[in-house]
């Protein structure tokens, strides 16, 4: 027991250690992909793992779970920084002078010089999250085609929203009526003819946003390698299909279910080890690791401006070369969000818990790490020489060379690849630490068909403000047959 004691010490240990030294703070993001609702050992193997290895091999051996849930991520100032302009703050400044961002580039104004407008606010970034709904899990012993083969499937239906909580402080409208939240939240934009402009279609911030469907599917075939009253070995091949959501851009905190369309293949372990057991009293020790290699895919997303000078330049006004006089400008976000080839790579869900049984009451504790590798992001079909951001003085009726926007004349910096940051839409590696625990009753009334009832909670910790940091609750009812 002691020895046991001593390796989850030194296990936890470890992992924090590790977490510790890749905390990092990113800025300037237009994107961010956290971990999936449907990937968690912690919530799945709760109880879970007692119930389908006490079995009767005269039966069926047919297991089922349900599981509904509810989680809530916190500290949304953190991530907040992470989609900032880059000041080290979750807030940023719009207005004249010594502002993040010069009001006249996100709202027309040709006469800008001698006439400033007043538009001005401070935004603040104060991203939450919360995912709740019910996952299904199934697992079946089978002795075909082969002895100790099993079978394994996870289908969680899940409800992900997703609030910036954007708040603009000390907001000024400029002349026509226009404020800071109305251009980040995409609303018409009042103009006269010669600052004429169109409303922000991507990467926009605004009010809660919700997206509901299935989570991805995994499924999974193994093998029974050991398996007595003292220790068990699973390993099983398992696939993860893509049934979640896509995403558009449309929102720079998007609601995602699932992995954002990415087919998966990779290995799960589940293994456990009887530590004592004296009259009803049982104690284990669980061990199991998912692994999934998450293939590239196609999305759409957001491309930020590479420029350490100015700030937010996705949402400067642009123009494209050959508009004819009194065509709009636009915010260059509304072409910068580009279908980009994707690739999550290498990622990992893992668990180590101690699991104490005293008669029909079944109590679990234990930590799950997850990490995913940073993603590789590939820009598609960009074509160079099409887009330039717009001169604050332009007079979108008359255009100065020949009535014709032009790079040379009505731009003052061309949106060409060597000037976009791709990396800015993909998200960094991360790993996080969670600590769980449950509490399971087996009920008395079924003896025929093994049946628990279980409640169980977890907090997750975030070291950098890319990983969502917060708490889950759930309840099980799960039976065999």
């Amino acid at each position: 027991m002691r020895k046991t004691a001593k390796l989850l010490h030194v296990f936890l240990l470890s992992a924090l250690c590790i977490t510790g030294a890749k905390s990092a703070t990113n800025s300037k993001k237009t994107f961010l992909a956290p971990r999936p609702v449907g990937v968690n050992l912690a919530m799945e193997l709760s109880t879970w793992h007692d119930q389908i290895l006490n079995r009767d091999k005269n039966k069926f051996n047919s297991h089922i779970q349900a599981t509904g849930f509810y989680q809530a991520a916190i500290k949304g100032a953190d991530v907040g920084k992470y989609f900032g302009v880059g000041n080290g703050k979750n807030d940023f400044t719009v207005g004249t002078g010594a502002s993040d961002i010069h009001n006249w580039d996100l709202v027309h104004n040709n006469a800008y010089v001698n006439h400033p407008t007043a538009l001005a606010g401070t935004s603040v970034f104060n991203p939450k999250q919360e995912a709740y709904g019910l996952r299904l899990d199934f697992f079946q012993f089978m002795n075909h085609p082969f002895k100790n083969m099993f079978l394994k499937a996870s289908v969680p239906f899940v409800c992900v929203e997703n609030d910036m909580h954007f708040l603009v402080d000390s907001s000024v409208a400029d002349a026509s009526g226009n404020y800071v939240g109305d251009f980040f939240r995409g609303n018409a934009i009042t103009q006269a003819a010669a600052n004429k402009q169109d409303a922000l279609t991507h990467a926009k911030v605004g009010e809660r946003k919700t997206s509901t469907g299935i989570a991805d599917i995994d499924l999974a075939l193994g093998y029974r390698f050991v398996e007595n009253e003292n220790h068990h070995l699973y390993v099983a091949a398992a696939i993860t299909i893509p049934t979640g959501k896509r995403p558009h851009g449309e929102y720079l905190f998007e609601p995602i279910y699932g992995n954002g369309k990415h087919f998966g293949l990779g290995l799960d372990v589940d293994a456990s080890l009887k530590l004592w057991k004296r009259n009803r009293h049982t104690g284990k020790l669980i061990f199991a690791v998912n692994y999934r290699y998450l293939f590239e895919g196609t999305e759409k997303r957001t491309i930020p401006v590479a420029d350490i000078n100015n700030k937010f330049m996705h949402y400067y006004l642009a123009g494209k070369v050959g508009n004819a006089a009194g065509t709009n400008l636009f915010p260059a976000a509304n072409v910068l969000t580009q279908n980009v080839s994707v690739r999550p790579g290498n990622q990992i869900d893992g668990l180590l818990a101690l699991s104490f049984k005293s008669g029909r009451f079944l109590i679990d504790v234990g930590y799950n790490l997850f990490t995913r590798e940073s993603e590789s992001v590939t820009l598609r079909n960009w074509e160079d020489d099409t887009y330039g951001i717009a001169n604050a003085d332009l007079d979108v009726s008359t255009y100065t060379n020949n009535g014709n926007f032009t790079l040379a004349d009505d731009s003052w910096k061309t949106l060409n690849l060597e000037n976009l940051d791709v990396n800015g839409a993909a998200t960094p590696s991360y790993l996080t630490n969670k600590a769980f625990g449950s509490i399971g009753y087996k009920l008395s009334v079924l003896n025929k068909y093994p049946t628990y009832l279980t409640f169980g909670a977890s907090y997750e910790f975030a070291s950098s403000n890319y990983e969502l940091e917060g708490y889950a609750f759930w309840g099980k009812f799960a039976i065999s047959f």
